[in-house]
């Protein structure tokens, strides 16, 4: 899955460094794998939330359909 960067033109050669890839469709930036320390700091504060909420959300559904099949 592509994990897409907010990065600046400026810092491009931040993302090269840490192994970001860039996508010419998107014309982005992005990051396939675990996510490093490096990757980290040039994620779009807003976008890694939202992507730990979503994960947290499908978490808690996958427990409650469990839950139900149990019953």
């Amino acid at each position: 899955m592509k994990t897409y960067l907010d990065v600046s033109f400026k810092k491009k050669h931040h993302a090269k460094n840490a192994g970001a890839k860039w996508d010419y469709a998107n014309k982005k930036w992005y990051w396939e794998g675990s996510i490093t320390p490096a990757i980290a700091k040039l994620m779009n504060k807003g976008s890694f939330e939202s992507r730990l909420k979503e994960a947290k959300r499908k978490h808690q559904e996958k427990k409650m359909t469990e839950q139900l099949k149990k019953d």
